[in-house]
């Protein structure tokens, strides 16, 4: 009995899996529907297709993008970002530069008037003197140095004298970096020798010894000065009337 119940069992699984589903959809009854035009009509009239036609919108990445190549087609375009923060940059740094000179100008001390003393300038003209002896006569600088009471430097233009003299009337050899050394040796065998080697002592022992003369010291140094250039004188005389 239970085989029988089985057997019909399995007979009625076959038959269900074996029928063909389009075949079941086949043997289905068709319901009909009516379909209302004025009804849809009213449901699609309500609709608003445009919203769904907005463009799209570019990505924020791309814009940037997009700004960052046209300000480096042309930084200094100043209506782009680049170029106001360059135009920034650049006002910036220069009203720094207007500020440093303005406060300079109101911080520079006031300026002394700057007078060169009559010693100063007879020292000037003593140097330049110095370098072309033979063109120059240091006698008017000898009396400005008197004037002024500066016995020291006398002391020295009276020398520089004495050498012009003796070189002009061909007793030595005048050179502006010779020593007084090379002329005591040239004036070695000269007649005048004694006493130019007194001058060139008295010069080097106030002048290079630093030394101020007072009034009475310089009264007794200047008559050896002038008698020695007097005694050249009388030599070159002496020498044309042979």
């Amino acid at each position: 009995m239970k085989r029988i119940l089985l057997l019909c069992l399995c007979l009625g699984l076959h038959f269900a899996i074996a029928q063909n589903p389009s075949e079941i959809y086949q043997e289905e009854a068709i319901e009909q529907r009516t379909f209302d035009e004025a009804t849809w009509q009213e449901i699609v009239s309500e609709i608003d297709y445009s919203k769904d036609l907005q463009p799209d919108e570019p990505k924020e990445e791309e814009e940037e993008e997009a700004d960052e190549a046209r300000n480096w087609e042309n930084p200094f375009e100043f209506n782009s970002e680049f170029g106001r923060m360059l135009s920034i940059a650049l006002l910036s740094i220069l009203g720094v530069i207007l500020l440093v000179i303005v406060l300079r100008f109101l911080l520079k001390p006031p300026t002394k008037n700057v007078q060169i003393t009559d010693k100063e300038a007879i020292e000037v003209s003593v140097e330049e003197l110095a370098e072309n002896l033979e063109a120059h006569d240091p006698s008017g600088l000898i009396e400005q140095a008197i004037g002024t009471g500066n016995y020291r430097l006398a002391v020295r233009l009276y020398y520089l004298k004495t050498i012009r003299e003796l070189s002009l009337k061909d007793e030595i050899k005048w050179q502006r970096d010779k020593t007084n050394h090379s002329y005591l040796h040239e004036m070695q065998a000269h007649q005048l020798y004694q006493s130019f080697q007194e001058m060139t002592r008295i010069f080097e022992r106030v002048w290079y010894g630093n030394r101020d003369l007072s009034v009475t010291d310089f009264e007794q140094i200047r008559p050896k000065a002038e008698r020695l250039l007097a005694q050249i004188d009388a030599i070159a005389s002496e020498k044309e009337n042979i």
